[in-house]
């Protein structure tokens, strides 16, 4: 969790993208604060993406501005 402090009890979760589709799993059964919510930030170390030449408006979600 990379926006706030918390000292909630942990709880076990899937971490997924917002691509609706079964491959799209960020992390599974990652240990997050219980008091997580829609709108937190969270760090997540050694993620690859594609090059913005390679980028496209794939499931009807625009590409980000360059």
């Amino acid at each position: 969790l990379a926006s706030r402090a918390s000292e909630a009890a942990p709880v076990t979760v899937d971490v997924v993208g917002k691509h609706c589709e079964s491959g799209d799993i960020v992390r599974e059964r990652a240990s997050l604060p219980g008091d997580v919510a829609p709108g937190d930030l969270l760090a997540v170390a050694a993620t690859g993406a594609y090059t913005a030449s390679m980028a496209s408006n794939y499931n009807r979600l625009p590409r980000p501005a360059a």
